[in-house]
């Protein structure tokens, strides 16, 4: 996990995250929004950073 090891966030969630994109096309608002009613807080556009590291 030490390509985690200065984000803000867990690297399941991270990962968890671009996965769902990745494999359901769910744009980054609508993950962000399913996220946030887990109690996170994660902008649409880190979203977008991550999944394009």
């Amino acid at each position: 996990m030490s390509d985690f090891k200065w984000w803000h966030f867990r690297g399941e969630i991270i990962l968890g995250c671009v996965r769902w994109y990745c494999e359901y096309r769910i744009s980054y608002r609508d993950l962000e929004e399913m996220i946030s009613e887990h109690g996170l807080d994660i902008n649409h556009t880190r979203l977008y950073h991550r999944v394009q590291h």
